[in-house]
């Protein structure tokens, strides 16, 4: 919790006070409410929160906040029974304490062409300890079936009154949400409104959503808390009569970036074993980009990350140096020491991941940092460097981080923020030399492939087993593996490279040849799948350039009859592109293909033209060529 107290900006600061709030009544259940066997707005829907109201009242004299919160949720299949089972988290520590109180349930059922109400009291909760300062309240609804609806009610009295939100939006349809707060003069905040829908504001703090849809994980998107339709409070000062000075009063940026550095300041960099490694390792390290490969490749093979993204260390370099793992906060700010001790100038930043939610630089709260990384320049070119990924290409920002604000630690002077991003992506230039066997009704193939890809750390582990699944030749008796080769030299700054040849059944229809030019592992299809709406922007883990060459020798004794035409798509906004030309000349056929995406985050009102774009793709590239036999 040390840094809830220092979240806010005070740039942004309005006084939050109102007596507005919801009317904590909830209508009586009657027969049509548990006959209802389907959502009406989502019939697919398992289950649906009917009302979701909730009302946050700070205390007037003392620093406490309660949150009373009512809900009534309809189960519609077995599936839906999931939302039977309630758990509540509840903080405890020295100083600040959350506790439950108010606590009512209940479970509706039709019994008889009636209602029956089960009243569920506190007793029937378990509370089970997590930790020394964390605890989980429990309850599992008895008798709860299809159709029926359970009530629960309660308040949260808590100290942690610092930030604090409201989520309008569920996994399942929710018919009306409403919230508002209750907070005294004695207490400033700000807040943010985070929605893709609209949401009602009835009062200055007060606020209404009916008929929310449920939150769905599209495909392409960043992450669920980068999405959700929520509101969120920050306290910025708190200030009693009497007083002449706030008790609490959050500082600037530049405030909470020096109180960073003073964290990091406790773990110095320096000492003989941190020489000693630095000496060992990275003698003979230019400032070059080839010395900042082997700088990175170095620290990639001696250290592991911990999967955990931290701002603050949580151990010293020495200690680091010793047991050879660490968190994101632990490597790359080693990995800084090692740069700067090298001659290099590093610019270490803090940032969010993609699946924490992108920080708001905006409105910005520093709980919602979870990562540091290290930005450096050599002969013009920008290279975002860390060491807390699965990736290993050195020139290349982790696609978890791609898109993502960064705000730079060096610059003491002002807010210094970057955007992660890259020109680079996945590219990977393929060649197939094609015959077409009619006497063995087979086709022959030579497929290299020459990938610079984007998560070769991933290729290494899984790209033989996909690739020969994509084009057919694992595990089918129709396809014969002739050869095989794959070359990719782990942390090497050399493209995985992979030659195969292969054999597949040859489609003779009469005296017709019938061939797809694309082998299956070339094909573009929609990555939307079947989805014909979005609400959310795109977002694609990476640049994408490929490239497309084929080889196909006329079969003797045939001609061609028929080749797919040319087209060359433009996406709007130079979004992408589509190259695909069929030619032939001199007993010969070549195939060329090209298609790129050339941006990462895309706006949702894009989705359509993105739809027809791959539509038209699809439909050119199922056109096949045509051999006739004779002259």
């Amino acid at each position: 919790m040390y840094f809830r107290i220092i979240c806010a900006i005070t740039a942004l600061a309005i006084p939050l006070f109102s007596f507005s709030q919801v009317q904590m009544k909830l209508p009586s259940v009657i027969v049509e409410d548990l006959a209802e066997t389907s959502y009406p707005l989502d019939p697919d829907a398992d289950a649906a929160i009917l009302y979701d109201l909730g009302t946050s009242k700070t205390s007037d004299s003392k620093v406490m906040i309660s949150h009373h919160k009512l809900r009534r949720i309809k189960i519609y299949s077995k599936e839906g029974l999931a939302w039977a089972d309630w758990s509540l988290g509840l903080f405890k520590s020295k100083n600040r304490t959350e506790s439950l109180t108010g606590f009512k349930a209940s479970v509706y059922n039709l019994e008889n062409g009636k209602v029956s109400r089960q009243k569920i009291n506190k007793k029937n909760l378990i509370t089970e300890r997590i930790t020394d300062d964390y605890s989980v309240v429990k309850l599992a609804f008895p008798n709860v079936k299809e159709g029926s609806i359970i009530d629960i009610e309660y308040t949260l009295q808590s100290d942690y009154l610092y930030d604090f939100s409201w989520e309008f939006q569920k996994s399942i349809p929710v018919k009306r949400s409403e919230y508002s707060v209750v907070l005294h003069s004695y207490y400033k905040f700000n807040f943010l409104v985070k929605n893709f829908f609209p949401i009602q504001r009835i009062a200055p703090t007060h606020w209404r959503f009916t008929n929310v849809p449920a939150f769905e994980n599209e495909k392409f998107i960043t992450s669920r808390e980068d999405l959700i339709t929520r509101i969120s409070f920050n306290m910025i000062s708190a200030q009693f009569p009497g007083q002449t000075e706030p008790i609490f009063k959050v500082g600037s940026w530049r405030d909470t970036k020096n109180l960073i550095s003073e964290r990091w300041k406790e773990y110095s960099f320096g000492g003989k074993e941190i020489k000693n490694y630095i000496a060992e390792k990275f003698g003979d390290a230019l400032v070059s980009k080839e010395g900042l490969r082997k700088i990175f490749n170095q620290l990639r093979a001696d250290f592991k990350w911990n999967k955990r993204h931290r701002l603050i260390q949580s151990t010293t370099f020495r200690k680091l140096i010793e047991t050879k793992t660490g968190s994101s906060a632990d490597l790359n700010r080693f990995m800084y020491g090692v740069l700067e001790a090298k001659g290099f100038k590093p610019q270490i930043h803090i940032t969010s991941t993609l699946n924490n939610g992108r920080a708001k630089y905006k409105i910005p709260i520093i709980d919602k940092f979870n990562h540091v990384v290290n930005r450096v320049i050599v002969d013009g070119t920008v290279f975002w460097l860390d060491l807390a990924s699965d990736q290993d290409a050195y020139d290349l920002p982790p696609t978890n981080l791609l898109g993502t604000d960064a705000l730079e630690m060096n610059n003491s002077v002002a807010p210094l923020w970057r955007k992660i991003e890259t020109t680079k992506g996945e590219f990977e230039r393929s060649v197939a030399n094609i015959s077409l066997n009619v006497e063995e009704e087979r086709t022959h193939v030579r497929y290299s492939l020459v990938a610079a890809d984007y998560l070769k750390g991933q290729v290494l582990k899984q790209e033989v087993n996909q690739r020969l699944k994509r084009i057919g030749v694992a595990g089918g008796e129709d396809y014969k593996i002739d050869s095989l080769k794959l070359k990719a030299a782990e942390r090497s700054p050399e493209p995985l490279t992979l030659d195969c040849h292969y054999s597949k059944p040859l489609e003779l229809i009469g005296d017709l040849i019938i061939f797809n030019p694309l082998l299956v592992d070339e094909r573009v299809t929609s990555p939307f799948g079947n989805y014909d709406e979005r609400h959310y922007p795109i977002h694609f883990e990476h640049l994408i350039n490929t490239n497309y060459t084929a080889f196909i020798d006329v079969p003797e004794g045939y001609t061609v009859e028929q080749l797919p035409g040319a087209v060359n798509l433009q996406l709007v906004g130079n979004l992408g592109q589509f190259f695909y030309r069929v030619s032939h000349a001199e007993g010969k056929i070549q195939v060329a293909m090209r298609y790129k995406i050339n941006r990462v985050d895309v706006n949702p009102d894009a989705f359509p033209a993105f739809l027809q774009f791959y539509k038209k793709i699809m439909e050119k590239t199922a056109e096949s060529i045509v051999f006739k036999k004779g002259s």
